[in-house]
């Protein structure tokens, strides 16, 4: 009667191949809208500046305050295409590193001479906020699973009260349910278990697995301290068969009363 059932588990493994695939396409989706704002930016930047340097009088290549390391403009050979927006590892002046940069190439005319306008940006402070972003989607989601596994762990068994498929087949079989009490299915502290003392336990098939096989079930605390328990009176009923209503209602109900007069007769 773990949490982590069989259904529990398909949707855990089901996110852990979510979070490997999400990962990388959440890398990609955030580059690329860095890189779409990076470039209105270049663009931005060159409607600006193209205007002011084309009404320069003098070398505008020179002593330009309009110049300067990310932007420069050089002498070209006529020019009649458009402009150009690439990624390119630059080596920094300063540092002497490979810095990653997102270039603007743009040719123009001043004073009947053909110019190269180049205006870059660097990414690499883009690169490690999108990289903090991953680390930090993959820490949450990785926390998240971690504690659906602790809950399934330290998860205490979960009863069928009254209101569920699993009470309503033990009633159609003749059987007494004696957490008829509660309403729906909640978890049963050791010593609830006790106090009810059942004569004989249903329990599904992927929770008996989950408890270490029947052995493991019956020394459970709570469990272990019953009659059903010492005589072994387990039934174990397949997950879909005990916790459904379905067409093969019929085959649980034969299944039910047999299994429970054979432990019964123990």
């Amino acid at each position: 009667m773990k949490l982590l059932n069989k259904t529990v588990r398909y949707y855990f493994l089901l996110s852990v191949i979510l979070l490997l695939v999400a990962v990388p396409v959440f890398y990609f989706v955030l580059k690329r809208i860095v890189i779409a704002n990076v470039d209105a930016r270049l663009i931005a930047t060159k409607t600006q500046l193209v205007p002011r340097l084309q009404v320069m009088e003098e070398t505008p290549e020179g002593n330009n305050p309009l110049l300067n390391n990310d932007i420069t403009l050089e002498r070209a050979a006529p020019h009649s295409g458009r402009d150009s927006l690439y990624t390119s590892d630059v080596v920094d002046s300063s540092s002497r590193r490979r810095v990653t940069y997102r270039l603007l190439t743009s040719h123009l005319v001043i004073n009947r001479e053909t110019y190269r306008l180049q205006i870059k940006s660097s990414l690499a402070n883009h690169e490690a906020l999108i990289t903090s972003i991953i680390i930090l989607q993959v820490l949450l989601l990785s926390l998240l699973l971690a504690g659906l596994l602790l809950i399934n762990r330290s998860g205490a068994p979960q009863g069928a009260g009254r209101d569920t498929a699993a009470a309503e087949i033990m009633r159609l079989a003749g059987l007494d349910n004696v957490l008829e009490g509660q309403q729906g299915y909640k978890p049963l502290s050791p010593e609830a278990i006790g106090a009810l003392a059942p004569d004989l336990i249903i329990v599904t098939r992927e929770s008996l697995q989950a408890s270490g096989g029947l052995e493991g079930f019956a020394r459970l605390p709570g469990i272990a301290a019953t009659q059903a328990a010492a005589k072994q009176r387990i039934i174990v009923m397949d997950d879909l068969l005990i916790l459904g209503l379905g067409p093969r209602l019929p085959q649980a109900l034969i299944q039910l009363k047999q299994e429970a007069a054979h432990a019964m007769a123990r």
